[in-house]
């Protein structure tokens, strides 16, 4: 089977550092040959060295695009804020912009800077993705105080009807949702999608973000699935939801599988 070209895109503020080395690392541990793999990064608004060290990056690999875009909003947590979906669709729609001027990939694969997940995340997905899949994503978890782990993204995931996943634990999930992939109304995190919708001028809305863009697949008559075998992992965040724990090794997070 010839594998496909895979554009991928992240967003990146205030990353300078461990958070970059640590993207860096599992780009780098990635199983899938690095010619077919390209990167559209974005930063916006930092305040620390983030741009410097991502164009650092582009320098030792051509494979890396680097694009600087400043929204002059502050930096916020809670997603359903109208500056932080602004905020990410602005930002985003740079980086696709980016990735449609090259038109190189066969897909387009959002990957949030942030995220832990296994070096063969790409073949897994072109796995399990069924054949009327335009769009998959896998399930994405969040690991808490006392091994409690819970669904992480339900901004962007909806069943269809527009209903949000719940934020419960695993077992929840195994009893009452399907164990293979199923057709969704969106998805968000970590997405794989076909990107002639994106070439097309598909890109994220100021009022949905990511959900935006899978709205539009759907109105296109794409199919978009979410993926239970396949996991991954945003960092523990605390019961104030100000401090994202980067220092969550990817041991820990495997053990919480």
């Amino acid at each position: 089977m010839t594998l496909p070209r895979i554009s991928i895109w992240s967003l990146f503020r205030d990353d300078a550092g461990e958070n970059i080395a640590r993207y860096r690392h599992k780009i780098n541990r990635l199983q899938y040959p690095a010619g077919l793999l390209r990167f559209y990064l974005v930063e916006g608004d930092s305040q620390d060295n983030t741009l410097g060290e991502l164009r650092a990056w582009a320098v030792e690999d051509q494979r890396v695009t680097v694009i600087q875009y400043h929204t002059g909003l502050p930096r916020m947590q809670h997603t359903p804020h109208p500056d932080r979906i602004r905020c990410l669709a602005e930002t985003g729609n740079a980086a696709l912009d980016a990735l449609a001027a090259d038109g190189w990939g066969d897909y387009a694969m959002l990957i949030e800077s942030d995220l832990y997940y296994e070096p063969d995340i790409i073949t897994r997905l072109l796995a399990s993705k069924p054949k009327d899949a335009a769009v998959i994503s896998p399930y994405i978890w969040l690991p808490g105080p006392n091994d409690h782990v819970q669904f992480y993204d339900i901004w962007a995931f909806r069943l269809l009807g527009g209903e949000m996943f719940p934020a419960n634990m695993p077992a929840w999930y195994i009893a009452n949702f399907p164990l293979q992939p199923f057709e969704v109304e969106s998805v968000g995190s970590m997405v794989l999608m076909d990107a002639g919708p994106v070439y097309d001028g598909v890109r994220y809305t100021t009022e949905w973000a990511i959900r935006g863009i899978c709205l539009q697949y759907r109105e296109r008559g794409l199919k978009i699935y979410a993926d239970p075998t396949t996991n991954i992992f945003h960092p523990f965040v605390d019961l104030d939801n100000l401090y994202f724990g980067h220092h969550l090794t990817e041991t820990k997070v495997n053990e919480r599988r």
